[in-house]
């Protein structure tokens, strides 16, 4: 079941979140790549089978700002694994048509450098998840070396390959190649 945005999702962010409901973890449009990778390579009924093991709709992932609960979060994540033959396919579902996913918004990007949206993503992080505590522990032009530590709730391991796989496409909206992701 999903939920609409939190309170918190428009305000700038300087500003203090308010508090959220239970079922308000993850924006569900992160999970618009893979959804779309499990829809056309495993069809409709392959899409429909894992938002169901998750306990949610297929069109809870169709790209509009809905907020999801970490477990269904999860359990889309897991049941979209069980699908693919390795960690590297995974990986690749979890950035397939990355830029289609990010929508006009990747044109206001273009605005900024890829440097500078990587230091933005701790201080907007709150708009697609409240799950973690992000921050950036160094930056230049060419690196960034960015932390999530648990806030007391669970991160999977599909959850961090799921997101160094977004943060390495991340260049690719410039027509760059792909970001080297190492993790510590």
């Amino acid at each position: 079941m999903s939920t609409q945005p939190p309170p918190n999702a428009s305000r700038g962010a300087s500003r203090a979140p308010a508090p959220l409901g239970p079922a308000a973890d993850y924006n569900a449009r992160i999970l618009w790549p893979l959804a779309r990778y499990v829809e056309e390579r495993f069809g409709r009924s392959g899409l429909q089978e894992t938002a169901a093991a998750a306990g949610l709709e297929a069109s809870d992932l169709d790209g509009k700002n809905r907020w999801i609960s970490a477990e269904a979060f999860e359990g889309f994540l897991a049941r979209a694994r069980a699908f693919m033959t390795d960690d590297d396919e995974f990986k690749r579902a979890c950035a397939y048509r990355i830029k289609e996913a990010y929508g006009p918004m990747r044109y206001v990007l273009w605005a900024a450098s890829p440097g500078a949206v990587f230091g933005l993503t701790v201080k907007t992080y709150h708009l697609v998840s409240t799950v973690g505590k992000p921050s950036a522990v160094a930056q230049d032009r060419t690196h960034f070396h960015m932390r999530i530590e648990s806030d007391g709730r669970p991160i999977s391991r599909l959850n961090c390959l799921m997101r160094q796989a977004q943060c390495s496409a991340l260049p690719t909206l410039w027509g760059l190649p792909a970001a080297h992701v190492r993790e510590d």
